[in-house]
């Protein structure tokens, strides 16, 4: 956004800066015409001065004040569009004052707001809004001035201006309240994609990754594997959880699962490994790189921690419980479901061995 929003500042340094040009130029034809045609009105150094080097002054002034404010460094974005806006709204001011015999000019200031709703700031609109109304006015008083004969026209075309006015700032507004209503939108949207995301990718009750996770990351991963950059896949699964669930209740046999997603979330580290509960008990884990006999020392690790562990609604005795595992490694390009019975198979091994052990096939 903050890229679009300098894009459109610079096409309103440029919209200035061609205004100005065609101002001088048409100010300079229509001199010549009034002079060639005995119709100035006034003396030719008052009618410069007024028609030409007055608001040519005015308009370079706001034109090398937003460009400064545009380019510096140190103001804010919403000063720099701020000052676009305003010079913007002061170039084609000043030519409804100064040109205030062309009616259909008045309006420019409204056109101006309604650009620079882009920037989506209500208060913008609103000085905008209440400075094409000043102008209106002050273009009125200025050609009634010139030509009092004419005041009745000159009282409709301002009124017919007034209301064109009111209405850009009504359209003004409403983009702009459709803007932040799409903008929220957007944002509760985003909002739920990630929340969505995250329910897929996690594992609600461990809070590990789940098991389509598991599988979509661990393909990528294991196409990557060569013999110098090895991937090894484990699995583990608490031992005995049927009896627990059975003998203490789902709830309690969640507790037991929770402890063990918090245990591998707070050892675990996401830049080569990734962790995710495969099955109702069951963790698979998958490493990038390193070395087989460090990660199967990291699970060893996290076997001792979790048998540590007591529950309370076990009793006073043998109140802990513990998990086999099977880790196994490949140097080549694999299938991850290729690899998993690999790990499978040492899994099925080390629950035969007695439970509570790691085994590596």
């Amino acid at each position: 956004m903050s890229e679009f929003e300098a894009r459109i500042r610079s096409l309103i340094l440029r919209i200035i800066l061609v205004a100005i040009i065609f101002d001088v130029i048409s100010n300079i034809g229509l001199t010549i015409y009034y002079i060639v045609t005995d119709d100035l009105g006034s003396e030719i150094s008052v009618y410069l001065s007024e028609r030409i080097i007055m608001p040519t002054a005015i308009n370079v002034l706001a034109l090398i004040a937003a460009k400064r404010f545009n380019d510096s460094k140190k103001e804010t974005a919403k000063s720099k569009y701020w000052a676009c806006a305003m010079a913007f709204a002061t170039v084609v001011g000043s030519l409804a004052v100064f040109q205030c015999y062309f009616p259909c000019l008045w309006t420019g200031p409204a056109i101006a707001m309604i650009f620079c709703s882009i920037f989506h700031d209500f208060k913008l609109i609103r000085v905008m809004f209440i400075y094409s109304m000043g102008i209106i006015a002050l273009a009125y008083v200025f050609v009634v001035g010139d030509y009092p004969e004419n005041m009745s026209f000159y009282m409709q075309c301002a009124i017919v201006s007034a209301i064109i006015t009111v209405i850009a700032f009504l359209l003004a507004n409403a983009m702009e309240e459709y803007a932040r209503n799409v903008a929220k939108l957007n944002r509760e949207n985003l909002e739920k994609e990630i929340e969505l995301k995250r329910k897929l990718d996690f594992d609600p009750l461990t809070e590990v990754h789940s098991r389509g996770y598991m599988d979509l990351r661990g393909e990528e991963m294991l196409k990557n594997a060569d013999r110098f950059n090895p991937v090894t896949v484990a699995i583990i699964d608490i031992d005995d959880f049927k009896q627990i669930n059975d003998k203490y209740g789902h709830e309690n046999g969640d507790k037991v699962l929770r402890t063990l997603g918090l245990l591998l979330n707070s050892l675990i580290d996401e830049r080569h490994t990734i962790v995710g509960r495969y099955g109702g008990e069951e963790f698979l884990f998958i490493f990038e790189g390193g070395n087989i006999n460090e990660h199967e020392a990291l699970l060893d690790a996290l076997r001792e921690s979790f048998s540590l562990i007591n529950y309370a609604f076990m009793g006073p005795t043998n109140n802990s419980c513990s998990f086999s595992g099977g880790i196994t490694v490949t140097y080549e390009r694999q299938h991850l479901d290729e690899v998993f019975k690999v790990a499978d198979e040492a899994l099925y091994i080390a629950k035969g061995k007695g439970k509570n052990n790691i085994v590596r096939k």
